[in-house]
C-alpha cells in the first residue's frame, strides 16, 4: 500500500526543486510572440526532426495534431476573444479578484432568503440564544484534552478552536436551512473536513506560500497579467488559457502552482515538541527549510474533495461514543470527532404547543420561541439534542434506471422533528451556502498539467470527481499515476475544461421575475395542478395531513388512545381529524366485512341505555363523528383479526403516502428557493461555472445549485453574458429553437418547423408579453421544457420588436441535440448501415424516430408469431392481442431502447416493460411474468437486426471485462484525447501483509460498455469545444447537447460533424484491443508464468482480439445529415 503513496510524495517534493521548466517557459513565450509563418517553417523542413513542444499536445494524439499552435490569422480572424465582455475593464477584474480571495477564506456564504415570510425572530437569533457556539467550543476543548493523538491536535490547535466553533455553527445553519429532516453522513464528512482544512490551509499559505509581502505582490501581479487573456484578442489567438498561465508565471519567476497544497511531508524531529507526551508539529519558514529524513515518520494528508486532511491512526475519545462508525479509512477521524461534538453540543428548547404547557413553564406567549435561558437551566431541563444519527432505509434508482428500485440502509444525520417546527415559524434570515459550491464572478484559475490547480485561486481541487459508492479508489490519483512523466497526455481534456469554465453567463432577469411569481403561487394549494407542468412544487404547509401516525395500530383495533397523534394538524380540530380517518377507512375494500358502532363513556345508566339503543338499531351511521370521550370498538365478532389488520394497513398506507408526498414537495420547494435565492443574489453579476470531470471524462459544472446543466428551470434562468447579432440565419434558428424546445414537431422536417413558427409568431409574442394569460399559457406550460420555451419566446419577441430583427444582439443559447447519441457512437464504431439510418447518421428528408421504428418491428414480429402456430411464442402473442387490441405502443419499449447503451440487462428490461404494461391496465402478474419477457425478447431481437455489429461490440466489451477480472485487475483504457480511465468499482482487501484493490465483478463487467461510450461522447464534445474556440464561437454543452449563439449554429454544426467523423475514422476498437493486450498482459508478466498459466493467458489474448468485421457505413455521410445534431 505504501507504493500507492510514493507518487504523491514525489509530487510534493517537486515543489522543492528549482523550477526546471522556467527555461522552456521562456522559449514558449518567445514562440507566442513570433509570427505564425515562422513557427510553421521548421515543421515543413524535410528530414528535420521536430522537437516536442513542452506545452503542446502529445504527438500521438492525432485528433488534436493541429490545435496546439497559434490560430492562423489568415485562416480564422479572431476579432475578439469568445470571453471578451463589453464594458468590463481590467480594473473591474482586479476588484473581483480581491473579492474572490476574501470569499475563499470563508467556508460559508450567507445570502438573503428570498422566500422568508415570517415576522418572528429568525432562526439565527434562536440558535444564538441557545448558545450553540459556546457549547461547541467548550466540548471541542474537552475532546482535544482527552485525545492523545498529536495528529488531531496539529489540525485543531487551541488557537483555532474558537474560529472552528464559529464555522461549525455556520454549518448547522447550512444544514437546517435546507429544510430536510436528514442528510447523509458521507456528505457531512466533506463539510466537516473542509472546515478544519480551510483553517490549516490559510495558515499554510501564510507561512509557506505567502511568507512575505513580495510573494503576495507577485501573486497579484500574476493575476494582473493572466486576466489580459480575456481582454486581448492577440493573446487569445496565440495560446491556450493553460499556456498563458504558465507564461505569466515564468515571467514573474513564480511556481505555476501558486498556493502549494498540503499533501505529503515528513515531520522532522526538530520541530516536534513532546510536551506532555503529545507532539505538536510546527511548520515554519519557507518550504525549502523543511528537511526530510528517511527515518522519520511519514504522515499522510488525506485529500478529501480536493483538500488534504491530516490523519491519525484511531478514533480519539472512543469511550465517549466516538466509535459510531466502523470505517476502514482513517480519513474520517477528524470529521467524526467534529460530528460527535455537534451531536453533544446542539440542544434546543422544545416548542410549547399547548397553552397548559406554557403556563407550567411560566411563559404565556404564543410564539414557539422562549426568552434566553440561563446556562444551568439548559442542562437542568434536559433539552433534546438537535441532531442524532440513524440508519435509514432509503429507496433509490439505479444510476442508469434499468435495474428497478432498490432499498438500502444509509447512515444519516437526522434533525429533531420538534426543531423542524421552529423552522416553519422562525425562518432563516439568510440561506447559507458552502463557498466552494458557488459560481465565480471572474474567470477561474485554469487546470494545469495532470489536472493540478483548478478554479479556486488559493487552494487546489480534484479534477476528477470521486464516485461516492466506491470511495476506496481516488480517480484523480489513478489518472496521475498513469500519466506519469508524460505531462502532454490529457492536455486537450484540461484545455477543454478551461474553455467550458471560462464561458461567461448572466441571469435572465425577466425569467427570474416570472419564476418568483410562481414561487408566490406555490404557497396556495389551489395552484397545485397549475404549477405541476412547470415543475414548481407547492409549499408543504398546503398539505392537510402533514404527519404520519405516531402510535402503532395493533391488528386494526381502534381505541380512544389511538386517536392521539394519528393526524397532527394544528389547523384542524379533533372532529375534523377523526372525520378524515373515518373517510379513509370507508374507502377500504374490507369496510363491508364488519360493523362499527360507537360507545359513550357516561354514567352506567346512560351507557347501558345507549348500548341497548345501538343494539336494537343494529348498525351505526358510520359518518357520524364520535362524541367527546367516545371510543370505537370493532363489532360484530365476525370481523377477523386479519381483516382488521388489512383495514388499518390500508389506512396507514394512505397516510404515509401523503406524508411522503409532503416530504418530497418540501425538499423540492427548498431546492427551488435555493436556486431562486442565488439567482436573485447574482442577478447583476457575470457568472462562471468551472468544470471538472468524472472518471470517464464527462464534464460537469462544480457548482451544484445553479448551472446550465441543471433542470429546465435552471436552464431557463441563464443566458450568455456576451451577445452576438442574429443575422439572417440566426433569426431562423431562433424561430426553430422556439419550436424545437416544445417537442411538438419532433418528426417534422426543419422546413415544416420553420413554417409552423412563422404561422404562430403572433402567439409566440403574446406568450412572451403575458405568459400567465389563460389564452396563451398552454403554449409554454404544456411543452416538454416550459421555462426554456418561455425564454425563447421572450428572446424572439425582443428581436421582432426591432426595425431590423437581424441586428438584434441575442444572448440566448440555441441547442443542437444528438439523436440517441450513445447508439450513434455504437453504429459509427460498428459501421452499422441500418442502425446508422435509425439514429440519423445518414442524410434523410425527415428525422428518424428509433423508438417508433423499433415498436413497429416488435409489432410485426408479434403478428408473425400469432400466425405461426408452430412458434414457441404463438400462445403468448395471441394472448397479448386479447389484452392489447391496438398496436404495441412506443412508450412500452422506449425506456428499454434508451437504456440499451447503458448496458441494460434482460432482467432490467423485463422490469421496465412490465411497469409500462401495468400502467396501461394489464394485470400485474401477467404483465411481469408472461408478457414482459416476450416483449423483451422481441425488442432485443429488433435492435440486433438494426445494430448487428453494435450489439456484437457490446458483447465483446463485456467479454474483455471478464478477462481482466481473471487477472484481478479493474478495467481501464485511454480515451481518444489521452485521458487514462480506471473504473473505480473496487474494494480494499488484505493480500498477505499488504492491501490490494479487489474489483467488484458485476459492476466492472456491466458498466464497462456504457462507460466506454461515455468516454467517446465526452471526447467528441471536447473536440468540438476546442475547435469552436479557435473559430471565435461561444460554446457550452450538456453532454450530447451543444449550445451556442443563434448566428453561429451553422458553423458549430459543421464543426460537430467534422469532429465526429474525425473521431470515428480513428481505429478505436483496434487500438482498444492492442491496449488490453499490452496493459494487462505485458511480456514481463508472461515470463513469470508457468506453462499452465501461459495457456490461460493465451486464451485471454484470444478474447482480447477483435474479430468483428465492420459494416458498410460510410462515416463521411454524417456531414450531410441535417438531423445528426438538430
Amino acid at each position: 500500500m505504501e507504493l500507492l503513496f510514493l507518487p504523491r510524495l514525489r509530487h510534493f517534493l517537486l515543489l522543492r526543486r528549482p523550477f526546471r521548466r522556467r527555461l522552456f517557459l521562456g522559449v514558449r513565450l518567445q514562440q507566442l510572440s513570433s509570427s505564425t509563418s515562422a513557427s510553421n517553417s521548421a515543421s515543413e523542413c524535410e528530414g528535420e526532426t521536430v522537437a516536442e513542444d513542452p506545452f503542446g499536445y502529445d504527438p500521438n494524439l492525432k485528433l488534436v495534431a493541429g490545435l496546439s499552435g497559434p490560430v492562423d490569422a489568415e485562416d480564422v480572424a479572431m476579432e475578439r476573444p469568445p470571453f471578451r465582455l463589453d464594458g468590463v475593464e481590467k480594473k473591474d477584474y482586479l476588484q473581483l479578484y480581491d473579492e474572490q480571495l476574501r470569499f475563499e477564506e470563508t467556508n460559508f456564504t450567507a445570502v438573503r432568503n428570498l422566500a422568508r415570510r415570517s415576522r418572528e425572530k429568525s432562526m439565527e437569533e434562536l440558535i444564538e440564544e441557545w448558545e450553540w457556539q459556546a457549547e461547541i467550543e467548550q466540548n471541542l476543548f474537552a475532546a482535544l484534552e482527552k485525545t492523545r493523538k498529536w495528529t488531531v491536535r496539529a489540525c485543531l490547535k487551541q488557537s483555532l478552536v474558537r474560529e472552528c466553533s464559529r464555522q461549525l455553527v455556520k454549518l448547522t445553519h447550512a444544514i437546517l436551512c435546507r429544510g430536510q429532516h436528514a442528510i447523509p453522513t458521507t456528505e457531512l464528512n466533506d463539510f466537516l473536513g473542509r472546515v478544519v482544512l480551510l483553517l490549516n490551509q490559510t495558515a499554510f499559505n501564510e507561512s509557506i506560500a505567502m511568507g512575505s509581502l513580495d510573494n503576495k505582490k507577485k501573486l497579484n501581479d500574476l493575476f494582473d497579467q493572466y486576466i489580459d487573456y480575456f481582454l486581448d484578442a492577440d493573446i487569445a489567438r496565440k495560446c491556450s488559457i493553460r499556456e498563458w498561465w504558465y507564461s505569466c508565471a515564468a515571467q514573474l519567476g513564480i511556481n505555476p502552482r501558486v498556493y502549494p497544497d498540503i499533501e505529503l511531508f515528513n515531520v522532522p524531529n526538530e520541530v516536534i515538541d513532546d510536551a506532555g507526551g503529545t507532539g505538536h508539529p510546527r511548520i515554519f519558514g519557507m518550504l525549502d527549510e523543511i528537511k526530510f529524513k528517511k527515518s522519520q515518520i511519514l504522515k499522510k494528508f488525506w485529500r478529501g474533495c480536493g483538500f488534504p486532511l491530516l490523519l491519525g491512526l484511531s478514533c480519539p475519545c472512543a469511550g465517549d461514543g466516538m466509535a459510531l462508525f466502523s470505517l476502514r479509512n482513517p480519513a474520517f477521524l477528524i470529521p467524526t470527532l467534529l460530528l460527535m461534538v455537534l451531536l453533544n453540543s446542539c440542544s434546543f428548547k422544545p416548542p410549547t404547543r399547548r397553552r397548559s404547557d406554557r403556563l407550567k413553564e411560566g411563559v404565556d406567549k404564543p410564539s414557539l420561541a422562549s426568552s434566553k435561558p440561563a446556562k444551568p437551566s439548559k442542562r437542568a431541563k434536559n433539552w433534546p439534542h438537535a441532531f442524532f444519527i440513524r440508519d435509514l432505509a432509503i429507496s433509490h434508482l439505479s444510476p442508469h434506471g434499468f435495474e428497478g428500485e432498490k432499498t438500502g440502509l444509509c447512515k444519516m444525520l437526522c434533525v429533531h422533528e420538534q426543531l423542524l417546527q421552529y423552522y416553519d415559524l422562525h425562518e432563516f434570515e439568510c440561506l447559507h451556502f458552502p463557498t466552494y459550491e458557488l459560481p465565480l464572478k471572474l474567470p477561474p484559475r485554469p487546470w494545469l498539467d495532470m489536472g493540478h490547480c483548478g478554479p479556486a485561486y488559493t487552494y487546489a481541487q480534484n479534477v476528477v470527481r470521486k464516485l461516492e459508492p466506491y470511495p476506496d479508489m481516488d480517480p484523480t490519483e489513478m489518472m496521475r499515476l498513469r500519466v506519469g512523466d508524460r505531462h502532454s497526455r490529457a492536455r486537450p481534456v484540461f484545455d477543454a475544461l478551461n474553455l467550458l469554465g471560462a464561458t461567461p453567463w448572466i441571469i435572465n432577469k425577466e425569467m427570474l421575475c416570472h419564476m418568483r411569481r410562481t414561487l408566490e403561487m406555490s404557497y396556495d394549494g389551489r395552484h397545485r395542478e397549475y404549477l405541476r407542468p412547470l415543475a414548481v412544487p407547492v409549499h408543504p404547509a398546503t398539505f392537510d395531513v402533514p404527519y404520519k401516525p405516531k402510535d402503532a395500530w395493533e391488528r386494526g383495533v381502534l381505541t380512544e388512545a389511538a386517536w392521539d397523534g394519528v393526524i397532527v394538524d394544528e389547523r384542524a380540530d379533533e372532529r375534523q381529524n377523526r372525520q378524515m380517518v373515518l373517510e379513509l377507512l370507508k374507502e377500504s375494500p374490507f369496510w363491508n366485512s364488519g360493523k362499527w358502532r360507537r360507545k359513550r363513556k357516561k354514567k352506567k345508566s346512560e351507557e347501558n341505555a345507549d348500548e341497548q339503543t345501538t343494539t336494537e338499531r343494529g348498525e351505526t351511521n358510520l359518518l357520524s363523528l364520535p362524541a367527546e370521550g367516545a371510543e370505537l370498538e370493532r363489532l360484530p365478532p365476525s370481523l377477523t383479526d386479519d381483516q382488521g389488520y388489512l383495514i388499518a394497513r390500508r389506512f396507514l398506507k394512505k397516510v404515509n403516502a401523503i406524508f411522503r408526498d409532503k416530504c418530497e414537495q418540501n425538499s423540492l420547494h427548498c431546492w427551488l428557493v435555493y436556486r431562486l435565492t442565488l439567482a436573485q443574489h447574482f442577478a447583476n453579476s457575470v457568472l462562471y461555472f468551472p468544470h471538472n470531470i468524472d472518471f470517464r471524462g464527462r464534464a460537469y459544472p462544480i457548482s451544484p445549485q445553479i448551472n446550465h446543466m441543471g433542470d429546465d428551470l435552471n436552464r431557463g434562468l441563464l443566458k450568455f453574458a456576451a451577445g452576438k447579432p442574429l443575422g439572417d440565419r440566426g433569426l431562423e434558428w431562433l424561430k426553430l429553437h422556439c419550436v424545437n424546445i416544445t417537442g411538438r414537431k419532433k418528426r417534422s422536417s426543419l422546413r415544416e418547423r420553420l413554417k409552423f413558427a412563422e404561422e404562430n409568431l403572433s402567439l409566440l409574442t403574446s406568450v412572451a408579453n403575458d405568459p400567465f394569460d389563460p389564452k396563451f399559457a398552454f403554449w409554454w406550460r404544456d411543452s416538454e421544457e416550459p421555462w426554456q420555451t418561455l425564454a425563447a419566446c421572450i428572446e424572439l419577441r425582443d428581436a421582432l420588436s426591432r426595425d431590423r430583427p437581424e441586428d438584434f444582439v441575442s444572448h440566448l443559447p440555441i441547442h443542437q441535440d444528438g439523436s440517441c447519441n450513445g447508439l450513434q457512437h455504437y453504429a459509427a464504431m460498428g459501421r452499422d448501415l441500418l442502425g446508422a439510418r435509425e439514429v440519423n447518421l445518414l442524410p434523410d428528408e425527415l428525422p428518424r424516430d428509433l423508438y417508433s421504428n423499433v415498436a413497429i418491428r416488435v409489432e410485426e414480429m408479434r403478428l408473425e408469431h400469432e400466425k405461426d402456430e408452430q412458434s414457441k411464442w404463438h400462445q403468448v402473442a395471441t394472448d397479448l392481442r386479447k389484452e392489447m387490441s391496438s398496436k404495441i405502443e412506443r412508450k412500452v419499449i422506449k425506456q428499454t431502447i434508451m437504456t440499451t447503451v447503458y448496458g441494460v440487462t434482460k432482467y432490467g428490461a423485463r422490469s421496465q416493460i412490465g411497469k409500462q404494461l401495468i400502467a396501461i391496465g394489464i394485470d400485474r402478474d401477467k404483465a411481469r411474468t408472461y408478457f414482459a419477457p416476450y416483449l423483451t425478447h422481441c425488442a432485443f431481437e429488433s435492435l440486433t437486426q438494426a445494430f448487428t455489429n453494435s450489439m456484437a461490440l457490446m458483447e465483446w466489451f463485456k467479454r474483455c471485462a471478464h478477462q481482466t477480472l481473471k487477472l484481478g485487475r479493474p478495467m481501464e483504457w485511454v480515451t481518444p484525447l489521452g485521458l487514462p480511465v480506471v473504473q473505480p468499482y473496487v474494494t480494499v482487501d488484505k493480500e498477505g501483509t499488504g492491501l490490494v484493490f479487489r474489483p467488484v465483478p458485476h459492476k466492472q463487467v456491466n458498466a464497462f460498455p456504457p462507460n466506454f461510450v461515455h468516454s467517446l461522447d465526452s471526447s467528441h464534445m471536447m473536440l468540438t469545444a476546442l475547435h469552436c474556440y479557435r473559430h471565435g464561437i461561444t460554446y457550452a454543452s450538456v453532454h450530447d447537447c451543444f449550445w451556442t449563439h443563434a448566428c453561429d449554429v451553422d458553423e458549430m454544426n459543421r464543426i460537430c460533424r467534422d469532429q465526429f467523423i474525425a473521431l470515428h475514422e480513428q481505429p478505436i476498437t483496434e487500438q482498444l484491443s492492442r491496449f488490453f493486450t499490452s496493459t494487462f498482459l505485458p511480456p514481463e508478466l508472461r515470463q513469470l508464468m508457468s506453462v499452465d498459466d501461459q495457456q490461460l493467458l493465451n486464451k485471454i489474448v484470444e478474447e482480447f482480439k477483435l474479430n468483428i468485421p465492420p459494416g458498410n457505413l460510410d462515416i463521411t455521410k454524417v456531414r450531410e445529415s441535417k438531423y445528426f445534431f438538430s
